[in-house]
């Protein structure tokens, strides 16, 4: 299931007249019968935001898919964003976009692809962002079939748009390495460098297909 979905150059417009929170909490409330929280519509509008900055782009084809709280099949998780087109040889694509608006986190040791970080107001231990991001793409490839009867390949990578960079940065530490490496973390200041890897692999839009 997916809550808000859209053409690139129509997200833009959405973001643009700030109407993006309105329309994702109107279908969230068709689709599953819940309202968000406060917080949570608050979340999507400045995150969304920061996206938009960066995609908005001739770059970027205007007719890329949007596809924003993709429910995993067989799984309780959501993926806050998917981008999705074709490269330059018409091989179906999309990238995974997990947001973040953490301003800080700290190491955890011995336990796998853990930090700490301020959630609802208190000190947790959570998982890396590029650990997420990357877990999902690959729930993705296990459980949707399109993917894998399509063979459609999964970029990942996160976005946190409010952290500024720090000397020995624990968010880039050598025990996250892996994961960073799998699915590139972008922060403050990044918007190109996300935006170069954006449009690295999407090449031509899909029209939501």
């Amino acid at each position: 299931m997916i809550i808000y979905e859209a053409l690139k150059k129509d997200f833009v417009q959405h973001v643009y007249h700030q109407r993006i929170d309105d329309l994702i909490l109107e279908k969230m409330l068709e689709k599953t019968g819940h309202r968000a929280s406060l917080s949570e519509i608050r979340s999507w509008s400045a995150s969304l935001t920061f996206v938009n900055n960066v995609i908005n782009t001739p770059d970027i084809p205007d007719d890329c898919g949007i596809a924003i709280e993709y429910k995993i099949p067989n799984t309780s998780k959501r993926v806050d964003l998917i981008l999705s087109g074709y490269d330059d040889n018409d091989k179906p694509r999309a990238v995974i976009i997990e947001l973040k608006q953490w301003t800080e986190i700290e190491k955890v040791t011995g336990q796998d692809g853990i930090v700490r970080t301020f959630i609802g107001g208190a000190k947790v231990n959570t998982t890396h962002p590029s650990y997420q991001a990357w877990s999902y793409a690959s729930l993705i490839k296990d459980y949707n079939d399109d993917v894998r009867k399509k063979n459609i390949d999964l970029f990942p990578c996160a976005f946190l748009h409010n952290y500024a960079s720090k000397e020995n940065d624990p968010l880039f530490d050598q025990g996250y390495e892996y994961y960073t490496n799998q699915a590139p973390v972008f922060i403050k200041g990044d918007n190109e460098k996300l935006r170069d890897f954006i449009k690295k692999y999407l090449k031509k839009g899909d029209d939501k297909n």
